[in-house]
């Protein structure tokens, strides 16, 4: 199963964000952003389309950002402290994920052990997913940590703070949204696993009761009934991590949309792939967006325009020289950041194609092995190691499908000026 590690990190780094939310730029009756409880609600279904809109209007740190607006449009520079210690708080809040991200992984570690020492392929499989998908979480909260971070070194004393924080609101807005889409790839990425899973599951049984029916016929051996029951034992307590796992994240983006953390709802299904939006545009029409939309080439340009006249001109042009240069980085970052992810996007759709023609494979295999059931030459074990074999195919091409929808949606945050660590994904 694929991870989108640079898209995990953003969507639970953002999520830290909204913990700092209710402080910061706006006066006590102001930023009273309340969530309400979920009381004996029932379930909705969310479709991904609705996640932008949901964020904007109800996530409290984007109606915090709203209100600072507001503020600084009324009382000028006055906000900018205010604006800096809601920033700080933000931070403090997503080191503390980092530091339970990296509980995740010594846990996920840990389990991947477990399960080499077992030489199961399929529970070695998903040990390692889970691997991948904790450490994904520990570095993209790193790296999104180290980029507020720099953020807020950012907003220092010049002529005209207003802009330069407006675009540092912005970004964050753009951020949660970015967060909140990815959170929804990822439940639906732990939901094709536990399908996955459960259906690989009556394999085990039966192994259980052969191994019991063959203690009884006095071919078989207690130790090997030990041994299956420990199999499946393991395999239940596998399953409900992966289930407390998809509720926490649940939990997580409900804090996202502004809603109590517990309001039950189910995931819409995934759209499609937008291809059509890749292939709308070259790589290079794409990339000379980006570089316009970029927040931090549009920040540093802000900056520039900034730096007076007031001191000794020599002095003057090596500041200026200084910024140009961090400019010129900052484009061929963005450069060499699109092109990567248009390679990403190419490669995904490769790894769909593949996985695609596996499953038909698949099907093709348990279809034989019906057949051989029905005429007696094949045993119930041989027919359900089939079926689990589709099922793992199934849900890996779902994975692989999400894989694609998810670089393409990065590249689509990239392009609207979001850098690549915090834009979604890029494998």
């Amino acid at each position: 199963m694929n991870v989108n590690v640079k898209r995990t990190l953003c969507m639970c780094a953002a999520a830290l964000l909204v913990s700092a939310a209710g402080a910061g730029a706006v006066s006590a009756a102001e930023s009273a952003v309340q969530v309400p409880a979920a009381q004996n609600q029932q379930s909705t279904t969310l479709g991904y389309a609705q996640i932008d809109q949901l964020v904007r209007n109800n996530n409290p740190q984007v109606r915090n950002n709203a209100l600072t607006r507001r503020n600084m449009e009324k009382n000028g520079n006055d906000q900018l402290k205010e604006g800096r210690e809601q920033l700080q708080k933000a931070i403090d809040s997503m080191q503390q994920l980092v530091s339970g991200a990296g509980d995740a992984v010594k846990w996920a570690e840990k389990n991947m052990g477990a399960a080499m020492a077992g030489g199961n392929a399929a529970a070695i499989e998903q040990a390692k997913s889970f691997y991948l998908l904790a450490l994904g979480n520990q570095t993209s909260l790193t790296m999104t940590v180290q980029n507020l971070e720099a953020q807020l070194d950012q907003m220092k004393v010049s002529k005209d703070q207003r802009t330069l924080v407006n675009l540092q609101l912005d970004q964050v807005d753009d951020q949660m949204v970015s967060a909140a889409q990815s959170l929804f790839g990822v439940c639906k990425q732990l939901e094709n696993s536990l399908e996955q899973m459960n259906a690989s599951r009556p394999l085990l049984e039966t192994s259980l009761r052969i191994a019991q029916v063959q203690v009884r016929q006095g071919t078989g051996t207690q130790l090997a009934v030990t041994e299956a029951q420990i199999s499946l034992t393991e395999f239940d307590q596998n399953l409900t991590a992966l289930k407390n796992q998809l509720q926490s994240i649940k939990y997580q983006l409900n804090n996202l949309l502004g809603r109590a953390y517990d309001t039950p709802f189910t995931l819409g299904e995934l759209p499609q792939p937008d291809l059509a939006y890749f292939t709308g545009q070259t790589l290079a029409e794409r990339t000379k967006a980006a570089l316009a939309n970029s927040y931090s080439i549009r920040y540093k340009l802000e900056e520039l325009s900034q730096i007076d006249n007031d001191e000794e001109y020599k002095s003057v042009e090596r500041t200026r020289q200084i910024k140009r240069n961090e400019i010129s980085t900052e484009q061929a970052s963005v450069q060499a950041s699109m092109a990567a992810q248009y390679a990403g996007i190419q490669a995904a759709q490769n790894t769909d194609q593949l996985q695609r023609q596996k499953v038909q494979v698949a099907q093709s295999k348990y279809d034989q092995a019906q057949m051989k059931y029905r005429l007696g030459m094949a045993s119930r074990v041989e027919l359900e190691s089939a079926q689990a074999d589709l099922a793992s195919a199934q849900a890996a091409q779902k994975n692989t499908q999400l894989e694609l929808f998810n670089q393409i949606e990065a590249y689509r945050w990239m392009v609207k000026g979001l850098p690549a660590s915090s834009g979604g994904s890029a494998s």
